[in-house]
């Protein structure tokens, strides 16, 4: 990843104020996201998706059901 940290699990760390801007800034600026929409983003760069057994609310990353209608009927989560 491109960005300065990446957390594996959600723990009581937190980030310093610019690094949590620097992804919106990234968002804001990049021609990564060209012509892409409906992405997730976090640390600096475009948020893979999770296998849908690991995807659960805090895990890091994006839960497939969050990104696919289809998946998120299956979990009710519409």
């Amino acid at each position: 990843m491109q960005g300065w940290r990446t957390f594996s699990e959600l723990t009581e760390e937190r980030k310093t104020v610019p690094e949590g801007a620097a992804t919106i800034v990234w968002c804001a600026v990049s021609n990564q996201l060209d012509g892409k929409g409906g992405v997730y983003c976090q640390n600096i760069d475009i948020a893979p998706l999770v296998p849908i057994e690991v995807g659960k609310p805090g895990v890091p990353d994006v839960c497939p059901w969050a990104a696919d209608e289809q998946a998120a009927k299956l979990h009710e989560i519409f």
